[in-house]
């Protein structure tokens, strides 16, 4: 018993982060959402999609895995539609597969997806802290950062979308990045693949889009760096090493992804904006640009849910004052 006791103390301290971290991150979202469990005597449930979409998806997955099936037609839907093309059902989620056991075990109870959405937040929060830790900050500078971001105005308003669900993948995706650039090989190009793939199969292509976004646009400015600080001889080798490992990276994504990115074109029609054309099935109903900023600061006279936090804000602008010099590309970006 007390070797049992000194090896779990010994875990603790040197890996106790990784029980803790995401406590504080659960513990905080339980807080932000309290009255969803209880109000007034009454549970409470997040509606919308929740309801209508990911709620009878989650169902269907789980029904569909405690009958032992694994159907490829979905008939209570638009007259039928081939369910293995669709991506926004999220089948191959590697993050949901648990919720859909514990929902299949449980008998597809109501409030599961109320869990997997809320669980979501956590993530955001527990990914966000471990990729400040992995950029060399301390504990403290991490906790503020997960907490930031589970208490942000953006997430609170969108909580019950799913197109949340990708983007809390993000900083895996930078933490890959960082590790390919500093070191370049075909796991970590492997690693890279993985922490895309995971949010490309969240079930949200929209929130697939702008997680592409947040990591392409990091991977650019680390990749711009590791070429920039490799020796003038070896600088040409190095572009095309990081190339050919981004290359197998983006190829193991393509053919991951392919499975419903091929097929899905014959959904697109059945869609509600089916009968858009070409960008303005996407870019149709832009938010305003000069709102969305003065929101940022100013919630009450802006776009409120784009309201940040000043804390947040007042600490960005802090480091653009003087930002160390192997940073100041990334706090730029």
């Amino acid at each position: 018993m007390r070797a049992v006791l000194a090896r779990l103390r010994r875990h603790l301290g040197g890996r106790g982060e990784w029980w803790w971290a995401p406590l504080v991150y659960l513990v905080a979202v339980l807080w932000v959402y309290r009255g969803l469990w209880h109000q007034h005597g009454t549970p409470y449930a997040l509606g919308w999609d929740v309801v209508d979409q990911y709620g009878p998806d989650l169902e269907f997955l789980a029904d569909d895995l405690a009958s032992g099936r694994l159907s490829l037609w979905n008939p209570y839907d638009r007259g039928g539609y081939p369910l293995i093309a669709d991506p926004s059902l999220a089948r191959y989620y590697p993050a949901g597969w648990p919720l859909v056991a514990v929902s299949a075990a449980l008998g597809s109870p109501w409030w599961m997806i109320q869990v997997e959405v809320l669980t979501h937040h956590v993530v955001a929060g527990a990914a966000m802290h471990l990729f400040v830790r992995q950029r060399g900050l301390g504990r403290a500078a991490a906790v503020l950062a997960g907490l930031t971001v589970v208490a942000t105005v953006p997430l609170m308003v969108h909580k019950a979308s799913n197109i949340v669900w990708p983007m809390v993948w993000a900083p895996l995706g930078w933490i890959a990045v960082d590790r390919l650039c500093a070191r370049p090989g075909w796991r970590r190009a492997a690693a890279l693949a993985a922490a895309i793939i995971v949010p490309g199969t969240a079930g949200a292509p929209p929130g697939f889009f702008y997680t592409l976004l947040l990591v392409g646009s990091y991977g650019a400015v680390r990749v711009f760096d590791a070429v920039r600080a490799a020796p003038a001889p070896t600088r040409r080798r190095a572009v095309l090493v990081l190339g050919a490992h981004l290359g197998g990276a983006a190829l193991l994504v393509g053919l991951a992804l392919a499975i419903t990115l091929v097929p899905v074109a014959a959904l697109v029609p059945l869609s509600e904006r089916g009968s858009k054309i070409g960008p303005a099935f996407a870019l149709d109903g832009a938010q305003p640009g000069l709102t969305c900023l003065v929101g940022m600061v100013a919630p009450t006279v802006g776009k409120l849910e784009t309201y940040v936090g000043m804390v947040a804000l007042l600490l960005g602008a802090l480091a653009l004052v003087r930002p160390a010099p192997r940073w100041r590309g990334l706090v730029v970006w």
